[in-house]
């Protein structure tokens, strides 16, 4: 469940990829993130088995009742917003039918939020278009070339590490999301950011993207 920013790329995009080939990052939020209690942020992860591999072969370790954990949060800490009765037999089903390895919950998890949100990008694998594309900006610039794109959108994060005479030399003009997240009215009193979008789908619903769009027009 990724927070708003995510979202707020893959609006932007024509073509989203999401790089499920990369190795796994222990440090990253792959398989976590936060959502809001009376008490604070509180941290769901998804508990994993081998970590050491590329994100689409990492299992789920179910031998932890993870799954009814999560689910119970979301409900204890959002049964009071306007929307979440809106989807809580849908997030209950995502979570009981994905399958053993963690991009059967995540996947479907984005798509299902893609959809809720009126988001109409294309989404698409890494891993589903059949190539070896190698590491850091080469491994960019190939997938851009090979879906044909002359602009890659990419994270701020990224500033560090991007090789812009790369992609140029694809020719593809390297761009940066310039994310200004949303304040917006939630649950539990101070306004808490950098949650998962689903907090803010929660509480404003089908109004969510409208409200992404405003502050990053």
């Amino acid at each position: 469940m990724p927070w708003i920013g995510f979202f707020d790329k893959m609006d932007k995009s024509d073509v989203f990829v999401i790089l499920d080939c990369p190795d796994f990052n222990r440090r990253g939020l792959t398989h976590r993130n936060r959502i809001k209690t009376p008490n604070g942020e509180l941290l769901l992860t998804v508990p994993l088995r081998v970590k050491d591999q590329p994100i689409h072969d990492v299992i789920i370790d179910d031998k932890q009742p993870w799954r009814h954990k999560h689910f119970e949060a979301l409900n204890k800490n959002y049964a009071k917003s306007v929307y979440w009765k809106d989807h809580k037999e849908s997030l209950q089903q995502l979570y009981d039918r994905a399958g053993s390895r963690l991009i059967d919950l995540t996947i479907p998890m984005i798509h299902y939020i893609r959809a809720a949100l009126g988001i109409r990008t294309e989404v698409v694998l890494e891993s589903e278009m059949g190539g070896q594309f190698g590491t850091g900006s080469e491994r960019i610039a190939r997938i851009c070339d090979e879906l044909g794109a002359k602009v890659y959108l990419s994270g701020k994060g990224a500033l560090a590490y991007n090789d812009a005479s790369l992609y140029e030399s694809y020719g593809i003009r390297l761009e940066y999301q310039h994310f200004q997240h949303p304040i917006y009215q939630q649950l539990w009193g101070t306004f808490l950011p950098n949650l998962s979008i689903v907090d803010l789908l929660f509480n404003y619903g089908p109004d969510s993207l409208a409200l992404i769009r405003q502050y990053n027009p």
